[in-house]
Formats: structure tokens, C-alpha cells, sequence
């Protein structure tokens, strides 16, 4: 079931968010306060970071220029500030948060990284376990992985967690979206950003669907339609949809197209496309 109540919760927050930018940098604010300009999640919490390219989205990493601004301070290596790290000093964040919130784990790496230990990922989920009152959303390019580790760890109720995974093209989606729906949960999710091809999302059925347009100098964009086409597909399998962002020159009323402006402002485009939905998060 789509959550329509969620949206106001979440107006808020991002209203806190943009208020708060005025007098602290965003990468601080996302490293020490949680607060995070994902829109689709209230804060990040980043006990590991760093990652290395796999997939078409990763040309343009936010995460890594984000990483070589704060080279030597907040956890990232001076020599290799991208270089997949586990910080154990930011373990325990959540726990310091006693109202529920919905958290992306892991927005400055990938919790599917090979580099991190089974070990090491099984002290964070510990801390997922011992906060049943957070929402956290796991993140990957690697599903796969992600799959192995979870096969590994005992037996748990990971009803607070939700797995998700990235593809750009219809080749990652139907190769990345068979390897999740093998995970043992109902809360399975994908992200198609940055959405770089018209995408049918076919037989997989996943509880939650993102979608968006690449940010950055040298954003790539999607074929005309490719966004229409996500809202229909999920309005058929009555699924919820997330659009995050899009690319445009100009509407035409109908569909969307051009790559010479990015807009973040969902209040800036038709209303067919201003669709930010959430599934029912038990918070």
C-alpha cells in the first residue's frame, strides 16, 4: 500500500533541511548530524565509506567527490579518501536516536563493497537489531553480496530493514533486480538513478521504486519517455514510485525530455510528474 500521509511528515523535514543548509555545509552536516539531501530518507548514517566503480552510474559519483573534499578529516584517508573504510566510531548514532527515523545506511559507500568484512558488516546490522524503532535502507550495486551476507548471518527479524539495489540500465535492472527478490523480505527496493535508459521492469515486482536524472557537470540523460513510462508501469502493478529529479528543456504537458536543465524542485514540474510516494514504513 502507497503511504500518502507519509508525504507530510517528510515536506518537514526537508523544510528543516534546507533551513538548517543556510549556516552549515551540507557534507558536514550529513557526516556529523545525520541530516541528510536525499529526499527520499529523513537522515544517512555512514559507519563505512568509500567504494570502487562497477556499474554505468558510477561515472559520476557524488559520493567520491564528496569524499576527496573531506580527504584527511571525518574518517576519510588522507592518501585514497575513497578508499573503502569502516569507521567504528560512528557505530553506535542510532541508538542515540530515540524517535523513530527513516535511515539510508551507507550513503557514502556501498554496503555491498567486498572490501568490508562479513565481520564489520555484522556489527552494524547489530545495531540495526538493537534499534527496532528506525527504518534503515540498505543500498547496493552489488546484490549478490549482499545476498551472501545475509545468508551467512544467524538466523534474525530484519523487519527494519530494507534492501535495495542501483541499476541505470535495463541490463543492470533485470540482472540486479533477479539476485534481490532471492533475499528472504518482503521490503525489496530499487533505485533507478541515474536513470540513463527506458527501463521495463517486467516480472519483478519489488515493494518500492526510485527513479531519477544525474546530477553534475557532465550528467548523462534518459530517452524521452523513460520517466513516463516508470509512472505507468508502476501505476499497473499499483506499486509505489519515487521521482527524485528529472531532466527537461521544456514540458510539453505530455512528457519530458532535453538534458540542459536538472531540477530538484518538485514544484516545478507537471503535476502528472510531482509523484513522491512511500511504501508503509513500520515507524
Amino acid at each position: 500500500m502507497i503511504a500518502s500521509n507519509v508525504v507530510r511528515r517528510f515536506a518537514l523535514i526537508v523544510f528543516v533541511s534546507v533551513m538548517t543548509e543556510k549556516t552549515i555545509a551540507p557534507n558536514v552536516m550529513e557526516i556529523n548530524m545525520g541530516i541528510t539531501k536525499i529526499p527520499w530518507a529523513e537522515v544517512s548514517w555512514n559507519p563505512i565509506s568509500g567504494c570502487s566503480p562497477i556499474a554505468s552510474g558510477c561515472q559520476n559519483c557524488y559520493a567520491k567527490k564528496m569524499a576527496y573534499r573531506l580527504r584527511g578529516r571525518y574518517g576519510y584517508p588522507q592518501d585514497e579518501p575513497f578508499r573503502p573504510t569502516f569507521d567504528p566510531d560512528k557505530l553506535e548514532q542510532p541508538l542515540k536516536w530515540k524517535k523513530p527515523r527513516l535511515i539510508f545506511l551507507g550513503s557514502m559507500s556501498d554496503f555491498g563493497h567486498i572490501d568490508f568484512t562479513n565481520d564489520q558488516l555484522a556489527k552494524i546490522i547489530n545495531v540495526t537489531i538493537k534499534s527496532p524503532q528506525h527504518t534503515f535502507l540498505i543500498l547496493t550495486k552489488r546484490p549478490q553480496r549482499l545476498l551472501e551476507f545475509f545468508n551467512w548471518l544467524p538466523d534474525e527479524s530484519f523487519n527494519n530493514l530494507w534492501f535495495g539495489t542501483s541499476a541505470s540500465t535495463q541490463k543492470e535492472f533485470d540482472e540486479n533486480a533477479e539476485i534481490l527478490c532471492k533475499i528472504d523480505s518482503p521490503n525489496l527496493f530499487v533505485s533507478l538513478e541515474p536513470l540513463l535508459e527506458d527501463i521495463n521492469l517486467g516480472k519483478y515486482e519489488l515493494a518500492w521504486y526510485i527513479a531519477g536524472a544525474e546530477s553534475g557537470k557532465n550528467k548523462r540523460t534518459y530517452p524521452r519517455g523513460a520517466i513516463s513510462s516508470l509512472i505507468k508501469q508502476c501505476s499497473n502493478i499499483r506499486k509505489p514510485l519515487f521521482i527524485k529529479q528529472v531532466h527537461y528543456t521544456s514540458y510539453d504537458g505530455t512528457s519530458e525530455s532535453g538534458i540542459l536543465k536538472l531540477d530538484k524542485d518538485i514544484r516545478n514540474w507537471p503535476p502528472e510528474y510531482q509523484i513522491r510516494q512511500w511504501p508503509e514504513f513500520k515507524l
